[in-house]
């Protein structure tokens, strides 16, 4: 029988897995939160202690993480779960995320069969195997999983060729956003006409114009204020990437949905009061660097330089800090990003781009090694605002004091407001709780940002990252407000 593996068990992935074991596949779970594991004591699933393990056991991987990021991080690199899998195994892509990641995974690995297919449909639908299953893949591939997407799928849909899948649900979500659109409108045109909404609610229901969108829209208060802390998120997400994707100019489709989000709030963060557009950009840059979406990254790095709101020798320091916090592949991304996009500037101004300045020795900070720690424990101790670690591991003395703390958070270019801005969305998509509480805190309260710039450092967060890990960084800046009397 086909072995299967699942990470992400979150309230949809959850009861997916849960289907999977119950339906006696062989199945070999894993996850960074023990407590996601807690309801498959008992059962007959596995649990990996990491990713390679998880990798080694499963025939067909199911990946249903947040993002792009979470995709990369839990498949690449040499702890990944591609690391131990075998050549012929199936990786299944169940997050909503750019199509181009799931392309790349296959054009990286090439011996492995990837398929893409985003549910939809939530956690009920999950446990009684209903959820909507679009699929993207070669055919072989395809057939493969499908015993595996039966057990959670009614109806299971394959559309079309890697990358189809997720192409046809984001495609989805930006119809049901537009529809979000017209609904708000259809109640607003009617309150103005002196109409009752919930008789008007009854009749769209029985008639031509229904949709889920108008329903959902009149159990909510027949508006999208009640919506968009929730949903207005994700649809944002969802939406950038399709419009990305589709590469329009003007689309009646993408149009009406930023509709939506306007009304929602989630695509207007960027004319909030309370934190300029140029440190909004360094939040964004470091939020769509993180997915690794390349058409998203491209777009913000461009209006960043475009705008003038942040030099290219700030933009080449933002690159270098994002690695450090984030990972030097996903950085090399950016690096490419930020090259492009400087030459088609220049390029769309009928200029020759000049060249990056070459770099020397004076460029890389102190040459005396103990001279670089000393300085590195007294930054690390003015911008954690706690005391230093020992100096008694490779990590902790060359990594944070010599590097990070004696180089990196010293570098001139960009200033400790700026290198915060950037670090804060790093630590706040790696899910790590160490490091989301340690920059948090310390970034308010050295003053570098106040509580209030805070809140609208997380709902930029928010609109580019995701509710869920926004609703993190808000509780520990609301904890530590709490701790100040």
């Amino acid at each position: 029988m086909t072995r299967v593996g699942f990470v992400g068990l979150g309230s949809q992935g959850g009861p997916m897995a849960r289907r999977i074991v119950d339906a006696g596949f062989a199945t070999t779970l894993w996850a960074r939160r023990p407590e996601t594991l807690e309801p498959f004591a008992g059962t007959a699933a596995h649990v990996a202690q990491s990713r390679a393990e998880l990798g080694a056991a499963s025939d067909v991987l199911c990946v249903c993480v947040v993002d792009d990021a979470g995709v990369d991080d839990v498949l690449r690199g040499p702890d990944g779960a591609l690391s131990t899998m075998a050549p012929s195994a199936t990786v299944v892509v169940h997050s909503t995320v750019h199509p181009d990641t799931c392309r790349r995974l296959q054009a990286d690995f090439p011996a492995l069969r990837v398929v893409d297919a985003p549910v939809s449909g939530g956690g009920l639908k999950a446990e009684a195997g209903e959820l909507l299953v679009i699929v993207g893949g070669p055919e072989e591939a395809v057939a493969t999983c499908q015993p595996v997407f039966a057990t959670y799928g009614d109806p299971v849909i394959h559309v079309g060729a890697l990358g189809a899948g997720l192409e046809a649900k984001l495609l989805n979500n930006a119809l049901f956003t537009a529809q979000l659109a017209l609904a708000d409108e259809l109640f607003d045109i009617a309150r103005s006409r002196g109409l009752d909404p919930q008789a008007l609610a009854a009749a769209v229901t029985a008639g031509s114009g229904r949709s889920y969108a108008s329903e959902l829209v009149g159990v909510h208060g027949f508006g999208l204020d009640q919506m968009s802390d929730n949903a207005g998120p994700l649809l944002a997400k969802d939406v950038g990437i399709i419009g990305a994707v589709v590469e329009r100019t003007r689309s009646p489709l993408i149009d009406t949905a930023r509709v939506a989000l306007d009304r929602m709030g989630s695509d207007d963060v960027w004319s909030r009061p309370g934190l300029s557009v140029r440190d909004r950009r360094f939040v964004t840059l470091a939020c769509v660097s993180a997915t690794a979406s390349v058409p998203a990254m491209d777009e913000q790095v461009h209006a960043a330089l475009a705008s003038g709101d942040i030099s290219i020798e700030e933009m080449n320091e933002v690159t270098l800090h994002f690695a450090v916090y984030c990972g030097w592949p996903q950085a090399s991304q950016l690096e490419m990003s930020v090259r492009t996009q400087w030459q088609r500037i220049h390029a769309d101004r009928g200029e020759e781009a000049p060249p990056f300045p070459m770099r020397g020795v004076y460029d890389l900070g102190r040459p005396d090694p103990a001279d670089r720690v000393e300085h590195g424990v007294r930054c690390f101790e003015e911008i954690n605002l706690v005391g230093a670690p020992p100096q008694d591991s490779p990590y902790f003395h060359a990594g944070i004091l010599n590097y990070v703390f004696g180089h990196l958070w010293q570098r001139p270019g960009l200033g400790s407001r700026e290198r915060r801005l950037v670090t804060i969305p790093c630590v706040g998509v790696s899910d790590s709780a160490g490091p989301i509480w340690s920059h948090v805190t310390s970034a308010l309260g050295s003053g570098d940002i106040t509580y209030e710039e805070m809140q609208e450092v997380i709902a930029q967060f928010a609109a580019y990252s995701g509710s869920a890990r926004a609703e993190v960084l808000r509780g520990v800046a609301d904890q530590w407000k709490a701790t100040q009397g």
